[in-house]
């Protein structure tokens, strides 16, 4: 395995990561843009939002993977250090983006949203 090649994978999937996160985080800012008080959010849930999630999931777990494969096949330590200074940071943000959102910490990511607007 050549590891040096292998190496632009997690960086390709750094990039695919940044992209789905930009998608997400921008579809989810247009629908909730017209705030109503008390963080009322207005605009029908959008099905895209999950699969965007999903993907994100999806690829942060490749990308850990293909790391943690790269790392421990390559014969230098310049090349696993590349491969931690790559991970690191990648990982961090996008698992911390994951970790608010599946354990609910976006209350609007589903279906059926119950508002906590206090209307009156």
């Amino acid at each position: 395995m050549k590891s040096l090649r292998w190496s632009a994978v997690p960086g390709a999937l750094a990039v695919v990561i940044a992209i789905l996160l930009a998608l997400r985080i921008d579809t989810v800012m247009r629908r909730s843009k017209g705030w109503q008080g008390n963080g009322c959010i207005v605009g029908p849930y959008d099905p895209s939002e999950r699969t965007y999630l999903w993907l994100l999931t999806l690829s942060a777990g490749i990308t850990l993977l293909v790391t943690a494969l790269i790392a421990l096949a390559a014969k230098t330590a310049q090349l696993r250090v590349a491969m931690a200074i790559l991970a690191i940071p990648v990982l961090l943000m996008s698992t911390g983006y994951l970790m608010f959102v599946w354990t609910g910490g976006e209350t609007t990511n589903r279906p059926n949203v119950i508002s906590e607007c206090s209307f009156g």
